[in-house]
């Protein structure tokens, strides 16, 4: 085959890509081979626009100079294609930077590269062309994704400054799982089908905690570790405290509250500040019935 009939099937093939991908793409280098290679690292010269006349005698001449000299060709963009003038790789420069496509026999994107000024990105695709995994650095953070068959995201893995998340989605995009292990603390987030909040384990430095949500977004219980003691709380619909039971070192102490958060009774070793700011820890066989102002109306022993 010359190289003027080689230029006329390559044309051909380089319409239908452009029609596909959006690519000004009009020259490309085929050998007999499935990829493209001349004696040395020699390529040829593409163009941006339509093949005109000109620019099929100027690939023509460049052709055949890298095929006499194996010079290397600066070029917009590459096709390579296998025997059957399949495309099996893409090659192109954007405004935003390169991009690499690879195909498989059947046409179907199979895996792309791409880089910006914003960062580097790596896609994998399925048997249907369906991005299943992608891998992307920024400048901030490096960022993984896994997909379905249907190209919804189901995990997300991603590194900060402050530390590694980890990030699981269901089938209809909610939010489900969120794990997460930062400088300052590490946590463990459950949320419901509707992607609300309803469960959450975290560790700090100075305490553990479990707290539960509910279909409101407000949280209604919480279990609290500290180098005090343990503390359980349970919260009105509003986010009030209404009832607490308390373990420290001076004994357990359950104090239930009223509406506005103030604190009605109290059994066990009731805490209490006095007035000049003296702390009174009564016996944990007191009871301690307390009026809406917290002043005590009635005491046990």
């Amino acid at each position: 085959m010359t190289a003027e009939e080689r230029l006329e099937r390559l044309e051909n093939e380089l319409v239908r890509v452009k029609r596909r991908n959006r690519w000004l793409l009009v020259g490309v280098l085929l050998t007999t081979g499935a990829w493209v290679a001349f004696a040395g690292l020699s390529t040829v010269a593409c163009f941006k626009g339509s093949a005109t006349a000109a620019a099929r005698t100027e690939i023509k001449d460049r052709f055949q100079q890298a095929e006499e000299g194996g010079r290397i060709l600066c070029a917009n963009a590459f096709i390579l294609v296998d025997d059957d003038m399949r495309t099996r790789a893409e090659l192109a420069m954007f405004k935003d930077g390169p991009w690499l496509k690879l195909f498989d026999e059947k046409g179907e994107a199979r895996a792309g590269l791409g880089l910006s000024k914003d960062g580097l990105g790596l896609a994998l695709y399925d048997e249907k062309g369906e991005a299943r995994a992608m891998l992307y650095v920024s400048k901030d953070r490096p960022r993984l994704a896994l997909c379905d068959e249907k190209g919804q995201v189901r995990a997300g893995l991603s590194l900060s400054n402050r530390g590694p998340l980890l990030q699981l989605w269901d089938e209809n995009g909610k939010l489900r799982v969120g794990l997460n292990l930062f400088k300052d603390r590490s946590g463990l987030l459950l949320c419901d089908e509707k992607g609300r909040l309803m469960l959450g384990l975290t560790k700090t430095k100075h305490m553990s905690g479990l707290t539960l949500w509910d279909e409101k977004d407000q949280g209604r219980a919480g279990l609290i570790l500290t180098k005090d003691g343990p503390w359980l709380k349970l919260h009105d619909e509003k986010g009030t405290i209404r009832a607490g039971l308390i373990l420290t070192k001076d004994g357990p102490w359950l104090k239930l509250l009223d509406e506005k958060g103030t604190t009605r009774a109290g059994l066990g070793a009731t805490r209490m500040t006095t007035l000049g700011g003296t702390i009174i820890v009564d016996p944990e066989s007191s009871l301690i019935l307390f009026d809406p102002n917290g002043e005590v109306i009635w005491q046990a022993p």
